[in-house]
């Protein structure tokens, strides 16, 4: 199992849509979508070359902004308390940040809806994944 695989099976304890780079039904919500954004073998944590750092993005898609929301905090939750000893070596996870947008589902991606009904709220997460090598 790799880190990808690993990422996407624990997402999945909090909804069966979980994706890799997109949702290939765009109407399956709420969803997660994780994205490979970095992955830079060579840099090392504290001078260690023992160590390899990945950085995911994770996109949380909702039709109301609570249900956003709540997914968003079970996912952080869920990944600041891995522990993947034994399957995954994980080291570390650090959230490095978020944001949020909303699109208009009639429109092109990135408008500001104006329709309730058409809207969809998205949360963007950023983490860093420290792997043992």
């Amino acid at each position: 199992m790799n880190l990808d695989e690993y990422i996407v099976a624990q997402l999945r304890s909090l909804t069966s849509n979980v994706y890799t780079d997109m949702n290939p039904a765009r109407n399956n919500y709420p969803c997660i979508v994780i994205d490979n954004q970095y992955s830079d073998p060579t840099q090392a944590m504290s001078e260690s070359v023992d160590f390899e750092n990945r950085e995911y993005e994770i996109s949380i898609w909702a039709e109301t902004r609570r249900e956003a929301v709540n997914l968003s905090n079970q996912v952080r939750e869920l990944l600041d308390n891995t522990s993947a000893t034994g399957v995954i070596n994980i080291n570390k996870i650090i959230y490095t940040g978020q944001s949020s947008d909303f699109i208009d589902l009639t429109g092109p991606i990135g408008n500001k809806a104006l329709n309730e009904s058409n809207r969809l709220y998205g949360i963007n997460m950023d983490f860093q994944f420290w792997t043992y090598i």
